[in-house]
């Protein structure tokens, strides 16, 4: 995959969620509640993370210019995301938790979403 099309695909899952988030805010605190009660659910997660970090890693070479520095850093946050979890779920876990409880993180979030989701987008469909 080019940096586009990651970044194509980043920016539409990350808009879809946003938008989901915006209009149903308790779904996320949902959803991470459920995974963290749920080793099977964790541990799915975890390796579908690891496996698309060490495929934008592998397959596009690590990158240190434009935006194709924006394509190495979604995959080692994948990859670290990924390894932790499947590593250390409890450490996972606890660094997660404080995001997912936060009142003020819960509200901001969907729009943070949506506003990376709108970045990655552009960039992938007009710049990259």
């Amino acid at each position: 995959m080019t940096d586009a099309q990651i970044l194509q695909v980043y920016g539409m899952i990350f808009l879809a969620m946003g938008f989901g988030l915006a209009v149903r805010p308790r779904y996320a605190k949902d959803l991470f509640d459920e995974m963290f009660r749920s080793a099977p659910f964790m541990f799915l997660f975890s390796i579908i993370a690891a496996v698309i970090g060490f495929l934008i890693l592998t397959r596009r070479g690590v990158s240190a210019g434009g935006w194709s520095l924006l394509v190495t850093a979604i995959g080692v946050i994948a990859l670290a995301k990924g390894l932790t979890g499947l590593a250390l779920p409890r450490l996972f876990e606890k660094l997660a938790k404080p995001f997912v409880s936060s009142g003020p993180v819960l509200v901001m979030s969907p729009w943070l979403i949506l506003l990376a989701g709108a970045l990655m987008s552009y960039i992938g469909f007009f710049v990259a």
